[in-house]
C-alpha cells in the first residue's frame, strides 16, 4: 500500500481553485466539498457541477462529505427534535444526490450525524442505507478506543474508513495503533480536520483535510513552510492585521517584524507569480487563501518525503 499522504483542501470557492490552477501547473489540489454547504443545490459559487464537471481537470482527488458536523454546529442551540429532523432531511437529500452523482467523486463519506462514543450502530444504519442504493460510502469512526469498532471494518473488508471527531485522536499513543492496524489490514484511512505535522508525520494515513487555509486567510494569517526553521514542523504564521496595528500574542509574526520576509516574498513570487502588495488590496483575503493552499501543497510534499513514514 502507498503510504503517501494526500492533503485535501476543504470547501475552497471555485474561483480559488481556478486561480491556483493558473499559477501552479505542477500540482493539482485535492478538494473536499461539503454537501451541507451546497444544499439546496442552488448556492451560486458552490454548485457541485463547478467542481465535478466544469473544473474537474483542475482538481486532484475529489471527496464529498455530508456536512453533518456543520449541521450540528448550526443547530447546537436548537432542541434535540429540531436537530434530528434537520439531520434526517439532510440525509434524505444526501442519499438522493449521491445515488445520482456518486461516480463523479473519488470518495464519498457516509452520513455520520452522531459523534458520541456509542454512535456506531446509528451511523452504520446510515452507511447501510447508502450502500443499499449503490453508493460505496466511506464509514466514519467516532470511537477509536473500541477495538470492536475497528474490527468490524476490517472483518467486512472495507477499502477505506475515516476517523472523525472523537476523543484520543490528538494523542499519538492512541491514534497510531488504530491507524496502523487498519493500514496493516490494507484499509486506507482519512483523518478529518488534522494536518498537524507532529501527527501526520508519524501515522500511515491515506489522507487528511484542512480548512485552515480559509480560516487563517480571512483572519489575516498566512502559513509559510520556512526551510530555515529547525525541527520537524517548519511552519511560520505571518500576520497581516486588519483591525489592529500588531497581532495578538501567539498569533504569529507581524509581517513588518518577520526576519524572513524577503525569503517569503521570493517564495510567493517564484511559486505563484504573486506580488507581496496583493495582501494589502481589497482582495487580500483571497490572496492569503491562495498562499495557504500552496502551503498545504508544500506540507504534503514534505510529509511524503519524511523518513518517519513507513
Amino acid at each position: 500500500m502507498n503510504s503517501n499522504i494526500k492533503i485535501f483542501i476543504s470547501s475552497p470557492l471555485i474561483r480559488l481553485v481556478q486561480e491556483f490552477a493558473k499559477r501552479v501547473t505542477v500540482y493539482k489540489p485535492n478538494v473536499l466539498i461539503t454537501y451541507y454547504d451546497i444544499y439546496p443545490l442552488s448556492r451560486g459559487d458552490l454548485k457541485p457541477t463547478r467542481y465535478t464537471i466544469k473544473n474537474r481537470e483542475r482538481i486532484g482527488e475529489l471527496m464529498l462529505d455530508c456536512g453533518a458536523f456543520s449541521l450540528q454546529q448550526e443547530y447546537r442551540n436548537r432542541s434535540e427534535d429540531e436537530r434530528e429532523r434537520a439531520s434526517d432531511e439532510l440525509f434524505e437529500a444526501y442519499k438522493a444526490y449521491t445515488e445520482l452523482a456518486h461516480e463523479q467523486y473519488d470518495h464519498i463519506i457516509s452520513m455520520d450525524d452522531r459523534f458520541d462514543l456509542d454512535s456506531m450502530e446509528h451511523n452504520l444504519g446510515r452507511l447501510h442505507e447508502m450502500e443499499d442504493i449503490g453508493v460505496n460510502a466511506i464509514p466514519v469512526i467516532h470511537n477509536i478506543y473500541d477495538p470492536n469498532e475497528i474490527s468490524y471494518f476490517i472483518d467486512n473488508e472495507y477499502d477505506m474508513v475515516a476517523i472523525g471527531q472523537c476523543k484520543g485522536r490528538d494523542d499519538l499513543r492512541v491514534l497510531y495503533p488504530v491507524v496502523d492496524r487498519l493500514y496493516q489490514a490494507g484499509i486506507k484511512v482519512h483523518l478529518f480536520g488534522k494536518t498537524t505535522p507532529k501527527i501526520i508525520n508519524h501515522v500511515p494515513l491515506y489522507s487528511c483535510d484542512s480548512k485552515t487555509f480559509l480560516d487563517y486567510g480571512t483572519r489575516g494569517k498566512v502559513l509559510y513552510w520556512n526551510p530555515e526553521n529547525k525541527g520537524l514542523d517548519k511552519t511560520d504564521v505571518i500576520y497581516f492585521p486588519k483591525y489592529q496595528e500588531k497581532p495578538d500574542e501567539g498569533k504569529g509574526y507581524y509581517y513588518h517584524e518577520y526576519k524572513y520576509l524577503d525569503d517569503f516574498k521570493r517564495y510567493i513570487a517564484h511559486n505563484l507569480d504573486l506580488d507581496f502588495e496583493a495582501f494589502k488590496t481589497d482582495d487580500g483575503d483571497f490572496y492569503r487563501e491562495l498562499v495557504n493552499m500552496l502551503y498545504f501543497a508544500n506540507l504534503e510534499y514534505e510529509v511524503n518525503n519524511s523518513p518517519l513514514l513507513p
